[in-house]
C-alpha cells in the first residue's frame, strides 16, 4: 500500500473514532464538522485502493448528503440569492448535456432490448411508486413529506443508475436505454402517479406539473439532439464559420425575445419558457465551441467526447 493511502486510511480511522466518542458521549455538535471531513477522506482512502476504489463515488455521494444534511443553510442563500433557484436551470443543462450525447440511433437501440426495455419500465413505474406509498403508511408520513417519498418512488432513473450499473458490471448498454426511455416516460407517466398516489396528501395540477416536467427533461434533452447534430456533424455546413455565426447569433436572438416577452402571453406553455431559453442558449454555445476549436483552431480531434461529460 503507497504511504499516501495510508496516510488518508489512518485519518480516516482516526475520523471515524473521534466522531463515535463525540457522538456517544453527547457532544454531537463538535461532531458534525469530523463527520463531513470522514466522508471526504474515506473517498480520499479508497482512491488509493484499486479493489476498492469504485466505492470512492459512493463516499463522495455521503459527503455531499451529509454536508447539506448537518449544513443546511449553507444551500441556501449566498449573498441574497436563493440557491433553489438554480435547480431547474442546473437540471436543464444536465438534461442538455445528455440530450447531447444522443442520436436517432440511440432511439433504435430499443429494438435490440425490446422486451426488457419494456418489462424494465413497468416495473420501474410500478415496483417503485408502490413502495413508496409503503414506506409512507408504514411510517406514517403525512403531508408534504409523504407526498415527497412518493414523488422520489414515481420519478425517472438517473444518470446514477447507469454508473451504478457500469461500476457492478452489468449491462450497461441495457441500463442506458432504461433510462432514457424512463425519462421520456417520466412527463406524462409521474404526474398521472402522483395524482393518484399523492393526490391525498398535496393539492397537485396533473397538466400544470406534466408542463413544468416536459420543460425540464424533454426540452433541454431536444435541443442537445439538435446540438449533436451541430457537434458531430462533418459536412460542409457545419463546418462553415458563417452558418455556425448565424446559428449562434439566432438562438441567442431567440432566448432574448423568449426572456424579453411576458410570461402570459405564452398562454398555457409558458412553464416551457425557461426550458426554451436555456435550450436556445446552450445551441448558441455549442455553435461558438465549434466555430473556434474545429473552424478557428482547425482543431479535428474527436474534443465533444471529452468536453460533454464535463459539462
Amino acid at each position: 500500500m503507497p504511504s499516501r493511502s495510508r496516510f488518508f486510511t489512518g485519518l480516516t480511522l482516526a475520523a471515524l473514532i473521534a466522531v463515535a466518542i463525540l457522538f456517544f458521549s453527547g457532544h454531537r455538535e463538535p461532531a458534525r464538522p469530523l463527520v463531513v471531513g470522514f466522508f471526504v477522506l474515506l473517498a480520499l482512502a479508497l482512491r488509493g485502493h484499486p479493489p476498492l476504489k469504485a466505492f470512492a463515488f459512493t463516499a463522495s455521494v455521503l459527503f455531499s448528503v451529509s454536508l447539506s444534511v448537518l449544513y443546511p443553510r449553507v444551500f441556501g442563500t449566498w449573498y441574497g440569492f436563493r440557491l433553489d433557484l438554480l435547480i431547474v436551470p442546473l437540471t436543464q443543462i444536465i438534461m442538455f448535456a445528455m440530450g447531447t450525447t444522443l442520436t436517432l440511433g440511440d432511439f433504435a437501440r430499443v429494438l435490440a432490448f425490446p422486451w426488457p426495455v419494456m418489462i424494465g419500465l413497468v416495473l420501474h413505474f410500478t415496483v417503485m411508486p408502490m413502495v413508496a406509498v409503503v414506506i409512507t403508511r408504514t411510517f406514517g408520513f403525512h403531508g408534504e413529506l409523504a407526498a415527497g417519498v412518493i414523488l422520489i418512488g414515481s420519478v425517472s432513473a438517473g444518470m446514477a443508475s447507469n454508473l451504478m450499473c457500469y461500476l457492478a458490471r452489468g449491462n450497461v448498454a441495457l441500463s442506458v436505454t432504461m433510462t432514457l426511455f424512463s425519462t421520456l416516460a417520466a412527463p406524462f407517466l409521474t404526474p398521472l402517479l402522483m395524482s393518484w398516489l399523492a393526490g391525498q396528501y398535496i393539492a397537485i395540477d396533473t397538466f400544470k406539473m406534466m408542463l413544468s416536467i416536459v420543460n425540464m427533461i424533454l426540452v433541454p434533452i431536444a435541443a442537445g439532439l439538435v446540438a449533436n447534430a451541430i457537434l458531430f456533424n462533418d459536412k460542409r455546413w457545419a463546418k462553415n464559420a458563417a452558418v455556425l455565426v448565424g446559428i449562434a447569433a439566432g438562438c441567442v436572438a431567440l432566448a432574448a425575445i423568449a426572456i424579453h416577452t411576458p410570461t402570459a402571453k405564452f398562454g398555457t406553455l409558458a412553464p416551457l419558457k425557461t426550458g426554451a431559453v436555456v435550450g436556445c442558449c446552450m445551441i448558441g454555445v455549442v455553435a461558438i465551441a465549434k466555430l473556434i476549436v474545429s473552424v478557428m483552431v482547425g482543431y479535428t480531434g474527436n474534443w465533444m467526447d471529452a468536453a460533454l461529460p464535463l459539462v
